[in-house]
């Protein structure tokens, strides 16, 4: 710029600045962050300022957050909603002593559209040594002091994908990764039978678990824990059955959209469900604790853990 213009040079006959409410009004303030700054593209930095692979840019946008941050391949990931010093903490401890060979955060807590006031911040440590040593413990409690909902899940690679396949897939599909090295390339898609094996036990136990809350369901219950309560246990449901049916997905959306197109009855309960979900991220008011609306959803939930067990040869049902 080499010019320089005087306001009484530029302004236009008549011309007024905006009212002063417009400068310190909630209302104001609120509709620019929707119109605005949630709703259009925003510099968060220049690509320069992060050249290598983990490294990171944090930027604060209203009442969120978001991490700009340059994954093992060279790539640049957006990770929204998630605190600057859990990912400085969480990569500088791992990597100064070289024992986690991957680490991802996922759960709800990565998407704010998908979180709850139940949601954790997830954070899956794959550890070299020993999955139990006890250092690990406080390791947890040092992190938590920075992020009070972070939950930290240590495991190990050695059959990890017999042991768990169901995370395997949903590492391999939805994490948002912050340590990753050769090890971690191991980690590959389960076998069939290992998702059928877990399928059966973890809808022996929903069944059970939702039963006992439909059977304790006081002064009509909580329908907000009970909206999330259900809806979590039928997403789990729906990503065996896509999982058993051959697909590769398993983020909500994709498997909600699945079971809507289901020519079996899981397809049934699926509005049902989005209700739960809807109620649970309070993107809706709960029903009061008398309509009977808890009841209803745990019984969706209900229906789509016996879809997942036929799919999966369980035994067991209503």
């Amino acid at each position: 710029m080499t010019s320089f213009f005087r306001a009484s040079e530029t302004l236009m006959s008549g011309s007024q600045t905006l009212p002063g409410h417009f400068y310190t009004s909630a209302e104001t303030y609120r509709a620019e962050l929707e119109q605005i700054f949630y709703g259009r593209w925003l510099c968060a930095g220049r690509s320069a300022e992060i050249p290598n692979s983990g490294d990171y840019i944090l930027e604060q946008v209203g009442d969120e957050s978001l991490i700009v941050l340059r994954d093992q391949s060279g790539e640049l990931k957006k990770i929204p909603a998630l605190a600057a010093e859990f990912t400085a903490k969480t990569k500088g401890m791992t990597k100064a002593q070289r024992d986690a060979a991957f680490a991802a955060i996922f759960g709800s807590a990565t998407e704010p559209e998908a979180t709850t006031r139940f949601s954790d911040i997830d954070l899956l440590l794959l550890v070299r040594g020993d999955r139990f040593d006890p250092r690990w413990g406080p390791v947890a409690q040092r992190l938590r002091r920075s992020v009070p909902n972070l939950s930290v899940h240590v495991d190990n690679m050695t059959s990890l994908r017999r042991r768990a396949p169901l995370m395997v897939c949903r590492l391999l599909g939805e994490y948002h990764l912050v340590i990753r090295d050769a090890a971690s390339e191991k980690l590959i898609w389960p076998e069939h039978q290992w998702l059928c094996d877990e399928a059966r036990y973890w809808s022996q136990t929903a069944v059970m678990a939702l039963a006992n809350r439909m059977a304790h369901l006081e002064n009509g219950g909580d329908p907000l824990r009970d909206a999330w309560f259900a809806s979590k246990t039928a997403l789990t449901a729906m990503r065996f059955r896509q999982l058993k049916r051959g697909g590769r997905s398993t983020h909500w959306r994709t498997i909600l959209q699945s079971a809507s197109e289901d020519v079996e009855r899981m397809h049934m309960v699926v509005p049902t469900i989005i209700e739960a979900l809807e109620i649970a991220r309070e993107h809706r008011p709960p029903p009061p604790s008398k309509a009977g609306e808890s009841s209803r959803f745990l019984a969706a939930a209900l229906e789509c853990v016996a879809c997942a067990q036929g799919d999966y040869g369980a035994g067991g049902g209503h």
